[in-house]
């Protein structure tokens, strides 16, 4: 029987690591992790960058258990690279100016995905960072993969690596938002609520989608009845 790290034990776990981290870098004010510091110098991994070309293009990183073979292309050549245990490939895409976000948070998956091998050893298996493609026509055993229980748990610590409660909460403070935004219906903000979530995201380092999904997990955002907005802001139904 597969055991799985819960929800509360990747809270617990990713907090922790994070305060012992700034801890011992001295970075106690810090309101935007190096994840790519955590990743190297506390959690061990090494980080490297390749031209990735497996036959899914989704498959934008690659954390190796020393086992699993990566195909990669090299001065031209596709060849297959078994790399050291512990090696974060990533692919070269990431390291594009307007990939900083995205980087970030692959970078932040792969490391939690080493975490929970420690944690639960049954899931080293050599795991790949895919990205959800809505055009694409996946198989089933894709979509197993794309979602499998131990992708949403890395997904899940990688945002408590880059959006650690403790430092959302100063964040949110900054902005002046401290006890909560207004969400209208599931995904409808505000023009000036919006424009401080982007802000917030920016300062964290992370993508606005990444951040709202982050302040719901934590029920920091406070719900509301979509057609009051629609009423009252944007005034429409015939409202004056």
């Amino acid at each position: 029987m597969r055991s799985y790290i819960s929800f509360g034990e990747l809270e617990e776990l990713g907090e922790t690591i994070v305060k012992e981290y700034l801890r011992k870098t001295k970075r106690y004010n810090a309101l935007c992790v190096d994840i790519e510091g955590l990743v190297t110098d506390y959690l061990g991994l090494t980080v490297v960058y390749e031209n990735i070309a497996e036959d899914d293009p989704n498959k934008i990183a690659f954390l190796s258990n020393g086992k699993r073979p990566l195909w990669v292309s090299r001065n031209g050549e596709r060849i297959q690279v078994v790399f050291p245990k512990g090696t974060v490939v990533m692919d070269k895409v990431l390291l594009h100016e307007n990939e900083s976000s995205r980087r970030r948070f692959t970078l932040g998956h792969e490391g939690a995905h080493s975490v929970i091998a420690k944690q639960n050893p049954m899931q080293d298996v050599g795991c790949f960072h895919n990205e959800f493609d809505p055009e694409r026509v996946y198989t089933i055993k894709e979509q197993k993969e794309l979602m499998s229980f131990s992708e949403t748990q890395a997904d899940r610590l990688s945002s408590v690596f880059l959006m650690p409660r403790f430092i959302l909460r100063k964040v949110m403070k900054k902005y002046k938002c401290e006890n909560g935004l207004p969400v209208y219906g599931w995904n409808v903000f505000a023009p000036e609520d919006k424009l401080k979530l982007r802000k917030m995201a920016d300062c964290m380092g992370v993508s606005f989608q990444a951040l709202v999904i982050r302040l719901k997990t934590l029920g920091l955002l406070m719900p509301r009845d979509l057609t009051v907005y629609l009423e009252n802001d944007l005034q429409l139904g015939g409202a004056k």
